[in-house]
């Protein structure tokens, strides 16, 4: 019957063709193919099913040559069934008269017949009373309230725009459907009173992802009170992609980070109001607050990747790695993916492991050695921990090493190498001399760099064996300095 409705209200498409292949990433995304890109863009769709049965096997959306034009054309396309990823859209008819019926579809729910008005406020309003997806707070203490209720717990995705900053809510929403493990979002729309109240000229962003903040509800998560006796005053995953960095007019890049524990990215430009807004979140910001001017050292991550990429390559990070950042006391202390999963990833063992290796210098990877012998050999150093430097000697062509503590399994393997006339040595600065000679406990990452040169040593990841570590030392030495 509904079917009947809409073919009667159009049978035809000003803007697309029969049989055009639309991309659908599970029943949360699609996008026109190049064909289309030039002649329509999306504002924001929703599923919903003709039939009444969860088949997903229709796409309700709006779209609109020009993106600030709200005045939308409402577009059914009937797809294939049970053929979500590059679906064909077998018919298509454009309503251009106001519907009588549209069903609204959220994850496996049945659908919800919606005869309100048809602006988006309308649609977002009823899916918010009926699903709780989308919130429009008045003020920053209904959104506290909110933040702080049994909603939030279960995992959202937040964004703070300017009341009618069309082009960021697009662009949200576009990043939104973007990320499929997204399972909730939201929309936070600024009222004139709260536009008054924090002075907004630029755009926030809020985002968590998982089962909650305040308590997560899976076994795989701890709440952030298992962790208070640490006194961790910040503490997030940083996950940087440019293509998921998102830019306000005149304003620097945004990004989105995903993270069992929150990240608040603000632009505030006033910092007093600042200040106050960040107090009507305090209960978790204090915790958990990264601050996107902050330049300062491992800061950078949360900037678009290009901007930086001088300091990346020096870290060895001009890849794209999930960095783990840590501040204690007024440090930060930053590992990337691989050691913090090899760790535990983000088990309560395994934060507290992280913990101890990287807090004030605990747990460090070299252990001194009895009975030191002092030595007048000259060398290059490197800074790996505050006020502590390295350098590795081996016997035979006196390279630089440096050897990270990390998984036991790499253990026995660099113990062998270490065995073969590799040592680790504190060098005295002021005279340039061996003071101290350390063993290598527990082994993960190396770093070399040649003796007697000026360069920035290079960060090996390859496999820890020796023959590997051994031919990447070989691959970066001239054969005159062997």
């Amino acid at each position: 019957m509904v079917l009947l409705l809409f073919l009667t209200l159009s049978l035809s498409s000003a803007y697309i063709k029969e049989g055009a292949i639309y991309e659908l990433r599970g029943d949360e995304f699609f996008t026109f193919n190049s064909e289309f890109h030039d002649k329509i863009r999306i504002i924001n769709f929703y599923m919903f099913s003709i039939t009444g049965k969860q088949e997903f096997n229709s796409v309700y959306f709006q779209a609109a040559k020009n993106a600030k034009n709200m005045s939308l054309p409402i577009i059914f396309g009937k797809v294939e069934k049970n053929n979500v990823i590059n679906s064909k859209i077998v018919s298509e008819f454009q309503v251009t008269s106001v519907p009588h019926t549209i069903y609204y579809l959220a994850n496996s729910d049945i659908p919800y017949l919606y005869t309100g008005p048809r602006t988006q406020e309308g649609l977002f309003k009823f899916m918010s009373n009926k699903h709780h997806k989308i919130h429009i707070f008045n003020s920053v203490d209904e959104l506290k309230q909110e933040l702080m209720g049994e909603y939030y717990l279960k995992g959202l995705l937040l964004g703070v725009f300017n009341k009618n900053d069309v082009e960021i809510q697009e662009k949200f929403m576009r990043m939104s459907y973007d990320m499929p493990h997204i399972y909730e979002y939201g929309l936070i729309e600024y009222s004139e009173e709260l536009s008054k109240e924090v002075n907004i000229t630029g755009s926030a962003l809020v985002a968590c992802r998982g089962p909650g903040l305040i308590s997560f509800q899976d076994d795989y998560y701890k709440s952030i009170s298992n962790f208070t006796d640490l006194n961790i005053t910040e503490w997030t995953r940083i996950h940087y992609h440019p293509h998921i960095t998102y830019q306000t007019k005149d304003r620097e890049k945004f990004l989105y980070t995903e993270a069992p524990l929150v990240t608040l990215l603000l632009d505030i430009n006033d910092q007093e109001l600042r200040e106050r807004f960040i107090d009507k979140l305090s209960y978790w910001s204090k915790h958990l607050f990264i601050d996107n001017r902050d330049k300062q050292k491992y800061t950078w991550a949360i900037a678009d990747k290009n901007e930086y990429i001088d300091e990346l390559k020096a870290d060895g990070l001009d890849k794209e790695y999930m960095l783990y950042v840590i501040k204690h006391q007024g440090k930060k202390y930053v590992v990337n993916e691989d050691v913090f999963y090899g760790n535990g990833g983000w088990t309560e063992v395994g934060i507290r492991r992280f913990y101890n290796q990287y807090s004030m210098g605990a747990a460090k990877p070299f252990k001194k050695v009895e009975n030191v012998q002092k030595s007048t050999e000259n060398g290059v150093s490197i800074a790996t921990e505050d006020n502590f430097n390295v350098k590795v000697i081996k016997s035979r062509n006196e390279q630089l090493i440096y050897i990270h503590s990390g998984e036991e399994k790499y253990k026995k393997e660099i113990e062998a190498l270490v065995q073969k006339g590799i040592e680790v040595v504190k060098i005295n600065k002021a005279t340039n001399k061996i003071d101290e000679r350390y063993e290598n406990n527990d082994p993960e990452y190396v770093m070399f760099a040649q003796m007697f040169k000026k360069e920035e040593p290079k960060l090996y990841r390859g496999k820890m064996d020796t023959a590997s570590i051994l031919k990447f030392i070989s691959k970066h030495t001239k054969r005159e300095d062997l």
